[in-house]
């Protein structure tokens, strides 16, 4: 936040309504949810649309996404590479392609780990005695990280940035080394 905006925010500030919509807004509440919630009311549909234009509350919005991003310290660029590897997830790539069984999680690349919602192992012993290490993953939603990288590319038209919204993941690969056992 410049030190213009931070005068403008800190001048604002006493209006608790005011800074609430703007805590509100910055934790992804629909602006007419935050606008109610904040206390006010009002049937002009466009009321929290115009009030977010107001400097002071534009301002707030910033810097309360700003101390939101801080605390949970992740930035808008790991939410969509993650977004991202859900959506680009292959079921080939937690497969072992000579067996078509699901691999360890140790050997699962990066980019893959990040489609894994939940992960269960379960070892059976054979009627040979051997013990056998199965694996089973649940999948975060695809289709819901679809809409959520179209969302966030509409938004980011929406505010007529100069940026452009570039997604890309380079895969990752993982090698394994095995040493060879001298006795």
């Amino acid at each position: 936040m410049s030190k213009k905006e931070k005068e403008v925010f800190i001048s604002g500030a006493g209006n608790e309504r005011e800074d609430r919509f703007a805590e509100l807004v910055a934790a992804g509440l629909v602006l007419a949810d935050a606008y109610a919630k904040a206390g006010y009311s009002g049937k002009n549909i466009d009321q929290p649309r115009k009030h977010c234009k107001t400097p002071r509350i534009r301002n707030a919005i910033i810097y309360y996404k700003k101390i939101r991003a801080k605390r949970v310290d992740i930035t808008d660029r790991q939410i969509l590479l993650e977004q991202a590897c859900i959506a680009q997830f292959s079921i080939k790539d937690i497969l072992d392609p000579a067996t078509d069984k699901p691999l360890a999680p140790s050997e699962i690349t990066a980019n893959a780990a990040k489609a894994i919602k939940k992960f269960t192992t379960k070892t059976i012993t054979t009627r040979s005695g051997d013990e056998v290490t199965e694996y089973s993953y649940e999948m975060h939603d695809k289709q819901r990280a679809l809409a959520e990288l179209s969302r966030l590319k509409e938004a980011q038209k929406e505010t007529n940035s100069s940026h452009k919204l570039v997604i890309e993941v380079k895969p990752v690969i993982t090698i394994k080394e095995e040493k060879d056992k001298k006795e």
